[in-house]
């Protein structure tokens, strides 16, 4: 441990402070987490490496640690696009359709192309690092939506805007949806309150809105209703599964599914203080403890007054200052990008915070940041990364601003 704490020492000392540019509070958010990151990996994999690694208890640290070094290189570079200027560059229209046409073709790859794991095709190898294209996915439909509704903003009531925004969404979520079902939903969330805040015609988005309600009914009777060897895809007979589980009670949903069982059990045995770093029980006998489970080990050693408050409101607070970028940048495609963006990071953090504390069925749902992963937490370091970008004009905006109405004030003579 040691030695990490020396690399990153070093690191930070070959880091101009200068270079860390747009929201401050953005930053400050973005370390806290990466320290709970680090701690909460390293307490959850050093006995797991001990056992794979021969001995070596720091294996799996170093590497989510060189990660997150990647991460910050990330949006140390990313921060620097002049998002403002976007709208400006004639090439602008041709990258944003290709990367909506990228995420769609890696989507589908992933869906026929690949073999499945756990049941669920959702991963594709590259170079020996396995990716998860719905990360990507979630980015590039992000930026389509952002820089559509910016660049139609005044036909944004009529019907044909409405559907060149709900078509895009409807084939990324059903290309997901038959092996994810909690990140489809995630995204049609995400991408509906998105719409909202873009400011699409709110008599589109009601109907949207029921109409989705009536899909989702539907497709729940179906499955629920349907004898299970009727069902088109092994994963209904798991989202079935699940959903009976999670609506039978404690007693059925926690006999047969040991993961929810345990994540509960390691809350409660957190208590208010926790047990202390690396003290947890429980967390052994989870297999996803650092991925999809990793907030239920959070919980268990710093107990429910540091981490179940604490990251809550980190991640409370990285929606705030989105929202402040987004006012104060006049509904501008950086500040439509940087809402839409933490919206996704935010949803996504509180659906994993659900289901670790037992409020919602077990999904493969990491937490943004914390859990270890690289797809993930390379994707969400581009996402800071824009949401710096965002802030920085917007700071050197209001900069202006204030420069500009000082010269202007007269100055006031004695005897006026």
């Amino acid at each position: 441990m040691t030695f990490v704490i020396n690399k990153i020492q070093a690191f930070l000392r070959f880091i101009d402070p200068r270079t860390f540019k747009g929201d401050k509070w953005l930053w400050i958010i973005l370390f806290l987490l990466g320290f709970f990151s680090i701690l909460s990996v390293y307490s959850a994999t050093y006995h797991l490496s001990y056992r794979l690694k021969d001995g070596s208890t720091e294996y799996f640290l170093m590497r989510h640690l060189s990660f997150w070094l990647v991460a910050v290189g990330i949006i140390l570079f990313v921060q620097k696009i002049p998002l403002q200027r976007v709208l400006e560059w004639k090439g602008t229209p041709f990258l944003v359709w290709s990367g909506l046409a990228l995420g769609g073709m890696l989507l589908v790859y992933t869906l026929f192309g690949t073999e499945g794991r756990n049941g669920a095709n959702r991963w594709m190898n590259i170079a020996g690092f396995d990716i998860q294209t719905s990360d990507i996915a979630k980015l590039t439909l992000t930026t389509y939506l952002a820089y559509f509704m910016v660049s139609r903003r005044k036909t944004l009531d009529t019907l044909h805007t409405f559907m060149w925004l709900l078509i895009p969404v409807s084939i990324y979520c059903l290309l997901i949806f038959t092996q994810d079902l909690s990140t489809a939903t995630l995204m049609a969330v995400v991408s509906f309150l998105t719409m909202i805040v873009g400011g699409v015609a709110y008599k589109y988005l009601v109907r949207l809105f029921f109409a989705s309600i009536g899909v989702v009914a539907s497709f729940v009777a179906f499955i629920m209703l349907f004898p299970d060897r009727f069902l088109p895809f092994d994963r209904f007979l798991t989202w079935k599964n699940r959903i009976l589980k999670f609506a039978g009670g404690d007693n059925i949903a926690f006999e047969h599914n040991t993961q929810a069982a345990e994540a509960r059990n390691a809350v409660i045995n957190g208590s208010l203080t926790g047990v202390g770093l690396g003290k947890g029980v429980h967390k052994n006998n989870l297999t996803e403890i650092h991925t999809d489970f990793i907030y239920a080990a959070i919980l268990e050693e710093s107990g429910l007054l540091v981490g179940g408050i604490i990251i809550p409101l980190l991640f409370v607070a990285l929606l705030y200052r989105a929202s402040i970028i987004y006012r104060n940048s006049k509904n501008s495609f950086a500040g439509l990008l940087a809402i839409g963006l933490a919206i996704g990071i935010c949803m996504q953090a509180f659906l994993h915070m659900a289901i670790c504390v037992g409020i919602g069925p077990v999904t493969g749902i990491p937490l943004p940041m914390i859990s270890m992963g690289g797809t993930s937490l390379i994707i969400t370091s581009i996402s800071i990364g824009l949401m710096l970008s965002a802030s920085n004009k917007v700071r050197r905006k209001v900069s202006r601003t204030r420069i500009s109405r000082s010269k202007n004030i007269q100055p006031r003579f004695v005897g006026q």
